[in-house]
C-alpha cells in the first residue's frame, strides 16, 4: 500500500511521540491519583500503553533510541499488569453477556470478585513503582534524532502497513484458519490502525474508510479471542460439572464461529480495496 500524497504536515515525529506517552501518563495518574481501578480506567490504560508502543516503534529512527527503548520496557510492564485486571473484566462482562443466569456464571462473578482487588492493588503498587516523574523525564528526551525527519517515519510506515496488509490476505483466504493465527492478526491489524493514525498526524492522507474498517475487523477478532480465553480457563481451571461443561463450551463455540464470520466479511472489505 503505497504512502498517500502528502499534504501539509501537522506533527513532526518527536511531537506524536510526545503526545502518545503523554496519554500514558493521564491514563496512569487516573489510576494512582484517584486510585480509580474502574474497567474503564484499566481499559484506558491498556489502550494507551499499546499506542504509545507501536507509536515509538514506527518513529524508532526519529527520535532518541535509548529514551524510547526505556519507555518501552516499562510500558510492556505495565500493560502486562494491567492485562491481568482486563481479563478478569471481560470474562465478567462475557460471563454476563452469553452465560447470563446460569450457576456457573454465578459461580465465576463471585470467583473474579474475589480476585481482581489483589490484581488491582498489585497494578497500583507497579506504577507507583515505575513513577509517572520518570516517565515525564523520559517523554522529554525523546528529541529529534541527527540525521533523520518524517520521510524516514513515513517509509517505515508504509512497509509496515504493507506487510501487515498481506498478512492478512494471507490469514483471510485460508480455509481454517488458527487460534494463534487469528490473534496474531488481530495484534497487526491494531498496529496497522495507528500507523494510518501515525500517517495522518505527520499530514499523509490515510482514508477514515480504511480506519474503520480495521477497527471493526479488529474487534470481531477481539472477541472471539476473549472468548477463546474463557474457554480455555472452563476447560482447564473451572469445577464446572461435565453436564454443565458441555453446555457452556458449546455456546461459547457457537459465540467464536459467529465472531469469525464476522472478522471475515470485515477483512473482505480491507483487502478488497
Amino acid at each position: 500500500m503505497p504512502v498517500a500524497t502528502v499534504a501539509n504536515p501537522r506533527l513532526t515525529p518527536d511531537r506524536i511521540a510526545r503526545r502518545a506517552v503523554s496519554d500514558v501518563l493521564r491514563a496512569v495518574g487516573a489510576i494512582c491519583d484517584d486510585r480509580d481501578t474502574s474497567p474503564k480506567a484499566v481499559h484506558n490504560l491498556r489502550r494507551s500503553c499499546r499506542t504509545a508502543g507501536a507509536v515509538l516503534e514506527l518513529v524508532a529512527d526519529c527520535v532518541d533510541s535509548r529514551a524510547a527503548a526505556r519507555l518501552q520496557k516499562r510500558l510492556r510492564k505495565i500493560r502486562k499488569c494491567a492485562g491481568v485486571v482486563r481479563d478478569l473484566d471481560v470474562h465478567a462482562e462475557l460471563a454476563n453477556q452469553i452465560l447470563a443466569g446460569t450457576p456457573e456464571a454465578e459461580d465465576m462473578l463471585e470467583e473474579i470478585e474475589n480476585r481482581r482487588p489483589a490484581a488491582a492493588e498489585q497494578l497500583i503498587e507497579l506504577l507507583e513503582e515505575i513513577k509517572p516523574s520518570r516517565l515525564k523525564r523520559l517523554r522529554s528526551r525523546l528529541k529529534p534524532a541527527d540525521d533523520r525527519d518524517d520521510r524516514h517515519a513515513r517509509s517505515r510506515i508504509d512497509r509496515r502497513t504493507a506487510r501487515w496488509i498481506e498478512k492478512a490476505r494471507a490469514v483471510l483466504f485460508r480455509p481454517l484458519p488458527g487460534e494463534h493465527q487469528l490473534h496474531a492478526l488481530r495484534i497487526d491489524l491494531k498496529r496497522l490502525r495507528i500507523a494510518l493514525r501515525t500517517l495522518e498526524s505527520l499530514g499523509v492522507r490515510a482514508t477514515r474508510r480504511r480506519q474503520a474498517i480495521i477497527a471493526e475487523t479488529a474487534r470481531h477478532l477481539g472477541r472471539f479471542h476473549d472468548l477463546c480465553t474463557l474457554r480455555e480457563e472452563i476447560e482447564t481451571t473451572r469445577p464446572v460439572s461435565p453436564e454443565g461443561r458441555k453446555r457452556l463450551l458449546s455456546r461459547i463455540r457457537s459465540e467464536e464461529a459467529e465472531s469469525v464470520v464476522h472478522a471475515r466479511n470485515a477483512l473482505r472489505k480491507l483487502v478488497s480495496r
